[in-house]
């Protein structure tokens, strides 16, 4: 197939790529996250912890780990920090923040910020704390939390599309009598 100058061989969608270089830890820790993140979407998860940098230990991730992956000394931090990054890109509509929320606790500054995803009632919730002393940044977390149970509205559109049928059939019934 060729895209002949629409600017598509270079599209991440369309386009071709190379393959990610990724070790076998990361391929089994990318299909987790891969389910988790599925899992989220259908509302069989109502919270999915994506990230956290800690800004004051370049060396250390916050992310969530498999059972199979143990503590996770074999993965790679920049491709696992590339896997969630490109996560948070899939789910965020590029739209700015909602407002701030701020308090203190335990001598910590806390603000946490809702952004709008893609999915209607899911929200990334980005989590910084700062020293409250000297306003240094200590972390970062970005959370894709669920505001409202899919489930239940499947369940309630099921039920609603049952009685539009039960309806017809009557009206159906009663012209033919």
């Amino acid at each position: 197939m060729s895209f002949n100058g629409n600017g598509a061989e270079s599209d991440e969608l369309l386009g071709t790529r190379e393959p990610r270089a990724f070790t076998e830890a990361e391929q089994r820790y990318s299909t987790f996250i891969r389910g988790k993140l599925e899992r989220l979407l259908k509302g069989d998860l109502n919270r999915l912890p994506l990230l956290r940098q800690y800004h004051q230990e370049e060396g250390r991730l916050g992310v969530l780990l498999p059972l199979a992956n143990g503590d996770g000394a074999d993965l790679n931090l920049p491709v696992i920090r590339t896997l969630m990054c490109d996560t948070l890109r899939f789910l965020h509509t590029g739209q700015p923040g909602g407002p701030i929320a701020q308090h203190q606790e335990d001598g910590r500054l806390i603000e946490v910020q809702p952004f709008t995803t893609r999915f209607p009632h899911i929200l990334i919730e980005r989590r910084d704390v700062y020293d409250a002393h000297t306003g240094k940044a200590l972390e970062t977390e970005w959370t894709a939390r669920r505001t409202q149970n899919a489930h239940a509205d499947v369940r309630i559109n099921r039920a609603l599309d049952a009685a539009n049928l039960g309806v017809e059939l009557l009206r159906s019934w009663m012209k033919e009598g």
